[in-house]
């Protein structure tokens, strides 16, 4: 009663605090920061950007901003407030101007030439396109011409060379056999290559094409930047990259700040991916034979198109391939950021999604796990679901969300947002982090905007004011929402594929049961007592819905077996074989033996969620013709519900 009466700290709104294109000052930091704690606003999370707007005099992390960066840490300290900022200017991703080519994005290149054999070759071979004058060599290869050239369709989405496909998993394709290199014909002849890129080779008879593979930059650059801040993308595979930009980009306002930064200045975050993607680093074929337990070098040709052995192992090959990059992007860039953060007394924020990774996997890194819903042009919620499972799998009752994004929002006022923000409630989100408050530098009404972007929120709003009370509903309710578990009948897994996103199940909320999303990163944490589903977290479960897929890892399977055991009940479709290359063609052995164990036995059922629901009592239900969609969310206590 109390906490709602008086909500604490952790259960008021928060918001993101633009700053526009070096149009900043003390006087605006001062009235910006009062007028959020006048109104029951607890954090703002700094952004630097620059959208086209004319030039002011502050350039970002000159001595300038950091001087008043300072400031704005001082002031919300006096006025017991948070701060956090987002890890660079612009809000995506990771980048600035003190990135080196060696440490920004890498890209796979190739050039292609074909020679006659049967005698000593000496050739110039030509280096493959590159950025930046950075490149650098990772293997030549030589192999026997095919017959016949069929070449691996969509092959830019399966090496992640340009676009995502999320769950995309093996194919089975026959490939006619003269289009097929065999893979005791490649022959790495790396060693015979020049610095100078000359090729001496005594080549066997017959016509060879040979593959000059390298790695160059991609050139994505951070955005939307100011001019003095916009550089190269860091290398998201690279610990050594994350390490350098930290020490260029964040260690300065760590010094600057000095006992601020861990107590007032507590949060950094990453927004959400959209720097494209990006398929290789120094030593990707090593850290790739100690994640998938074989060499990659024979395989390269498929990244030039060709297909290795067979479709099938190809195929493999490349899912081996995608699946390394998200391990590597969780591990070298997300987690290792979360890391430095922590080394720094302060937390670490993510909106895992829209890049080249499972985001299961990226956002069990976050401490504050965030996704965003839209107000402007139209509602939607495509990551509330997901993001919320992921905290409810890490124990964590904060889930965040970029709240009421969307084009044009000087029209916007809460009774507007109020029903949408009680829907995006019942997606799981528990911290509305408005999108956005511009930083007013003038007493000029109604001031700045963020572009066409956002829902505008600041001083300058006209129902500013009156505004406290629609804060006063959101930090009573975000109290409510953050106290207990939530409550869930249904576990689903997202499969082991990267990139990988949610599956989500209206049909289950619709039976009025909810439901978590799992990846593979988590399930193995899963244990089973008295039939009923526990995660590492607390959270229970009925019933574990497996992906509908003809592929599945031995090690998934073996999981499954322990958790059926011990009585769990799983449902899904019967798999087939794994999608990996790793311990080929005997791991697919394994895999039918568990599988005519489980499947075969009828421990796991291939029937349908609704099927197993419909036995059960609902959590909800709506007893009357009046088909609204109305939504719900339950969370429980140790003495209630």
């Amino acid at each position: 009663e109390q906490g709602f009466k008086n909500p604490p700290n952790e259960a008021k709104a928060r918001t993101w605090w633009h700053w526009i294109s070096g149009n900043v000052s003390k006087s605006g930091i001062t009235k910006d920061l009062e007028s959020m704690k006048a109104v029951g606003i607890q954090e703002a999370q700094l952004f630097n950007i620059h959208l086209g707007f004319p030039k002011g005099p502050v350039k970002y992390l000159s001595e300038e901003w950091l001087g008043l960066f300072k400031f704005s840490a001082e002031e919300a300290k006096r006025l017991d407030l948070e701060l956090a900022f987002h890890n660079s200017a612009g809000w995506s991703s990771s980048g600035g101007p003190w990135v080196t080519e060696e440490n920004a994005m890498q890209t796979v290149v190739f050039s292609e030439l074909n020679i006659k054999g049967g005698k000593e070759i000496k050739v110039q071979l030509p280096k493959p396109q590159t950025k930046y004058e950075y490149y650098k060599d990772i293997a030549v290869l030589a192999f026997p011409k095919p017959k016949a050239t069929q070449k691996i369709e969509g092959l830019d989405y399966k090496i992640l060379s340009e676009g995502i496909r999320k769950h995309l998993l093996a194919e089975n394709k026959v490939i006619p056999q003269e289009s097929i290199i065999s893979k005791k014909t490649v022959i790495d002849v790396t060693s015979k290559v020049s610095e100078q890129g000359i090729l001496e080779w005594k080549a066997p008879v017959g016509e060879f094409v040979i593959l000059r593979f390298g790695h160059t930059p991609i050139g994505t650059q951070n955005r939307p930047a100011p001019p003095e801040a916009r550089g190269l993308e860091i290398d998201k595979m690279s610990k050594t990259a994350v390490d350098a930009y930290w020490k260029g980009g964040v260690q300065p306002i760590i010094d600057k700040l000095g006992d601020l930064i861990g107590t007032t200045v507590n949060n950094c975050l990453i927004d959400s991916y959209e720097v494209e993607t990006t398929n290789w680093t120094a030593g990707f074929d090593t850290q790739f034979e100690n994640l998938r337990g074989y060499d990659l070098i024979s395989f390269l040709p498929t990244l030039a198109g060709y297909y290795v052995e067979s479709g099938e192992v190809s195929e493999r090959f490349l899912w081996d391939f995608r699946r390394t990059i998200g391990d590597l992007i969780a591990e070298n860039y997300y987690a290792h950021f979360a890391e430095l953060c922590h080394k720094n007394g302060m937390k670490f924020s993510v909106e895992p999604y829209w890049g080249p990774f499972d985001n299961m996997q990226v956002g069990a890194t976050g401490d504050i796990v965030m996704c965003e819903f839209w107000s402007g042009g139209y509602p939607f919620f495509d990551s509330a679901k997901f993001v919320s499972s992921i905290a409810h799998l890490n124990g964590s009752a904060i889930i965040g969300a970029e709240a009421f994004t969307g084009i044009g929002g000087w029209d916007k006022h809460p009774a507007d947002i109020k029903s949408i923000g009680d829907q995006a409630w019942s997606q799981g989100i528990t911290r509305f982090i408005f999108h956005s408050y511009v930083h007013q530098p003038w007493d000029v009404a109604p001031g700045l905007a963020l572009s066409y972007h956002g829902f505008d929120f600041n001083r300058n709003n006209t129902w500013w004011n009156q505004g406290k009370g629609f804060l006063d509903y959101i930090a009573r309710s975000q109290f409510l929402l953050q106290q207990g578990k939530n409550v869930a009948d249904v576990i689903v897994f997202t499969g082991e594929s990267s990139p990988n996103t949610a599956f989500l199940k209206p049909e289950i909320k619709a039976m009025g049961f909810d439901y978590d999303l799992i990846g593979a990163n988590k399930l193995k944490d899963l244990t089973v007592k008295d039939g009923i589903i526990y995660s590492s977290g607390g959270n229970t479960y009925m019933v574990l819905v497996l992906p509908e897929s003809d592929f599945i890892k031995s090690e998934t399977l073996k999981k499954l077996k322990e958790l059926v055991e011990g009585g769990a009940i799983v449902i899904g479709k019967k798999p087939m074989q794994s999608p990996s290359l790793t311990d080929y063609p005997k791991n697919d052995e394994v895999v039918k033996t568990y599988v005519d164990e489980l499947w075969g036995k009828d421990l796991v059922k291939d029937i349908s969620v609704s099927e197993v629901l419909s036995e059960k009592t609902p959590d909800f239900k709506i007893e009357t013709s009046d088909q609204t969609d109305l939504s719900f969310i339950h969370r429980k206590t140790d003495d209630a519900d």
